[in-house]
């Protein structure tokens, strides 16, 4: 059920940006390496197929012209450049405590995935 949950999750909200925090609340990250990321690019088209000048098809947005069928869609690689795979370390479950709290509070330890002591996770 849980996983039935996540995947509407993941279509419901999909470019809305929660499915990394669902992940990391999950502690799942892991499904995520190794995997190639990838994005959408969609370029407006004329009637023709052309594409559309990007101009013409900014006018065209800002007045709410534009029409599904007057785009066409490429899934690319991103970044062109560089790492082209996710690489999720363990530092992404939890959040360095900022120094400014551990100065108010000595008795606070930093996480011991950033440079302390303390083990979040309660092992």
């Amino acid at each position: 059920m849980r996983e039935a949950l996540l995947a509407e999750r993941n279509i419901e909200f999909c470019f809305e940006g929660h499915r990394f925090w669902d992940l990391r609340r999950l502690r799942r990250l892991a499904v995520l390496n190794n995997k190639t990321k990838q994005g959408v690019e969609a370029i407006a088209i004329n009637a023709n197929g052309t594409d559309m000048d990007l101009k013409a098809a900014a006018d065209l947005a800002k007045n709410y012209q534009l029409k599904e069928n007057q785009f066409k869609y490429n899934v690319l690689q991103v970044p062109s450049t560089g790492n082209k795979v996710n690489l999720v370390p363990d530092t992404y479950y939890f959040f360095p405590i900022a120094q400014s709290v551990i100065d108010k509070n000595p008795s606070i330890k930093q996480n011991k995935d950033w440079g302390g002591e303390f083990n979040p996770t309660i092992e």
